[in-house]
């Protein structure tokens, strides 16, 4: 006579350990799932890439430098993704002093809108978003730029999720300086 193999008794049950064994791999492959997984191989440096505003008749309202500093346009309007930070920079370009504002932006990767703090482009993403309160801030928005006059840029901000704008109110003489830092 061939002897039953022991089976493990679980409760009322007795499972044999390779239905055991297939139990724990099952709960654990539904576990991965519930987790992020890591991409394995070439990829895009995790590095932040920097976004110029600058408005050029016949090639984009904004630009990320390539090789050689030369100027890659993108076709897009918008950039969806959440704000992480405004910061002001200062920057020496052409030996003169420019004070940037930065615009970290979490998307697909780490995205960082530079453009002069005195431009439209600036005054009207800060008048926009001062009209927000934090929880909406935590949210992602989609920021767009629109062409103006010779080289301005303006700027429009939109819900992300409705896609509703977002509008406030041109104040030519509003504090910017002073609504900056509500963000840093």
């Amino acid at each position: 006579m061939n002897e039953q193999p022991s089976y493990k008794a679980l409760g009322e049950e007795t499972i044999p350990p390779s239905f055991a064994l297939l139990e724990r791999i099952a709960i654990a492959l539904e576990n991965l799932k519930e987790k992020p997984t890591l991409s394995l191989g070439f990829c895009t440096p995790p590095s932040s890439q920097y976004i110029f505003v600058g408005n050029e008749p016949e090639q984009g309202l904004w630009y990320f430098l390539g090789e050689n500093n030369s100027k890659n346009y993108i076709p897009e309007k918008g950039l969806t993704g959440t704000i992480k930070s405004l910061e002001i920079v200062h920057r020496e370009f052409k030996n003169k002093e420019q004070i940037k504002l930065d615009i970290t932006i979490e998307c697909d990767r780490t995205y960082v809108v530079r453009t002069g703090f005195g431009t439209v482009f600036s005054k009207e993403l800060l008048l926009a978003l001062n009209t927000l309160s934090s929880e909406v801030l935590a949210l992602p928005l989609t920021i767009a730029v629109a062409p103006g006059d010779e080289t301005v840029v303006f700027a429009r901000v939109y819900d992300g999720a409705t896609k509703k704008p977002i509008m406030a109110e041109w104040q030519s003489e509003a504090d910017f300086n002073g609504i900056e830092p509500r963000y840093v």
